[in-house]
């Protein structure tokens, strides 16, 4: 996968990993990882559904997801209702990037 060969020239090891949750995603988060999450736009926006697009998840609550999507022109942060962005990622089976830094 190109993302995951990518992230090493910006120092970072990647895994790809399919069917994760979102217990394992919050957990990244909290260690300070970045997570990228493959997931379906159609379900998340409304339109035309069946195709993937990558967001960078950035944090969370208790009742929402928040990420950045680069489709987003003035690269503000999107919060959306975990139900929804559940319903968006399950239907690409949970697709996720973990990102750590390299450490030197």
């Amino acid at each position: 996968m190109q993302l995951v060969k990518g992230s090493k020239v910006f120092g970072f090891d990647a895994d790809a990993l399919k069917h994760e949750d979102i217990d394992n995603l919050k957990y990244t988060l909290k260690n300070g990882n970045p997570v990228i999450v493959l997931l379906d736009p159609g379900i998340l926006y409304g339109g035309i559904q069946g195709f993937g697009h990558f967001v960078v998840i950035t944090g969370f609550d208790n009742n929402n997801i928040i990420y950045h999507d680069p489709d987003i022109p003035d690269g503000q942060d999107v919060k959306c209702s975990i139900e929804r962005f559940m319903q968006a990622w399950s239907a690409l089976k949970c697709w996720v990037i973990k990102l750590q830094k390299v450490k030197q």
